[in-house]
């Protein structure tokens, strides 16, 4: 456990109501990694509110735009986490940032971190929990074959992610349940993405992590979920999810025609691009 460090703790708070603690090294260090990331965040805020998004439907050149700009900044945060992370490893502001930040990480980037922890750092039971988890998601990183499950469908039939693998060159396990805002945030692009894409090429399996059937099938009829679905009601004690080492949602593993993982959280473009290989082939 990391005991608290010594000095004198001064608190304010700042022009725009946030609450500001400096005083010791550490304070210091979680207030300048703050500052950054809000600094990113602003920006893009205001690259947002320039592009009317959220107002109106965007035309389609108008969102790439948009998202290529967004996603600019979005690395930018990413790797400001990943180095005030590092660069803090065994200290309260790196394992915090760490801690809350750990899903934006490859399998390689959090062994790197690993690596470098000491003994008592690895001790703190939530660092413990994110190493086991890390071994667990080796074995379902790129290039693995995938590991079956089996859950029960909408219409309480039992299926298993076998039924599914090797009928399209590409199946993606989305992992998502009806209480995710973010999962719901990104059903229009996902459903969009499938409209242009299902058949021989590409399908989707739906794994919830929903604890309640009536809310999970109004979720899939409220956004027109027309892929397959699956759920043992656990919310995180899916089966699916700790088999596949899933600590947030949403998540995507996408698995090829042989049964090999191809990618974990690939971005949709990045998916058309292989399906665009195919064709190309």
């Amino acid at each position: 456990m990391n005991l608290p460090e010594p000095g004198n703790i001064a608190a304010r708070a700042d022009s725009a109501e946030v609450f500001v603690i400096t005083g010791t090294e550490q304070n210091d260090v979680l207030n300048k990694y703050t500052i950054e990331i809000n600094s990113l965040r602003a920006k893009s805020e205001e690259l947002y509110t320039r592009f009317g998004a959220g107002t109106s439907p965007l035309a389609a050149d108008r969102k790439d735009s948009l998202d290529a700009g967004l996603k600019v900044y979005e690395d930018e945060m990413k790797n400001i986490e990943k180095e005030y992370a590092l660069q803090n490893v065994n200290k309260m502001a790196g394992t915090h940032i760490f801690m809350t930040t750990f899903y934006d990480y490859t399998v390689e980037e959090k062994e790197a971190l690993f690596a470098r922890m000491n003994a008592k750092t690895k001790a703190i039971p939530r660092i413990a929990e994110l190493i086991a988890a890390t071994e667990v998601e080796k074995k379902t990183s790129k290039g693995r074959p995938y590991i079956d499950f089996s859950m029960t469908a909408p219409d309480g039939t039992t299926v298993k992610l076998s039924d599914y693998v090797g009928k399209t060159d590409y199946l993606l396990i989305d992992f998502w349940a009806s209480w995710c805002p973010d999962c719901l945030a990104s059903f229009p692009d996902l459903t969009a993405f499938y409209a242009r894409n299902k058949g021989v090429r590409f399908d989707i399996v739906g794994v919830s992590l929903d604890d309640e059937k009536d809310r999970w099938i109004r979720g899939i009829e409220k956004h027109k979920l027309s892929w397959h679905h699956m759920s043992d009601l656990q919310k995180w004690s899916n089966q699916g999810a700790k088999l596949y080492a899933v600590n947030s949602i949403p998540a995507t593993v996408l698995i090829d025609r042989n049964g090999n993982i191809a990618g974990r959280n690939l971005e949709l473009k990045e998916i058309q691009d292989l399906l665009n290989q195919i064709v190309t082939k």
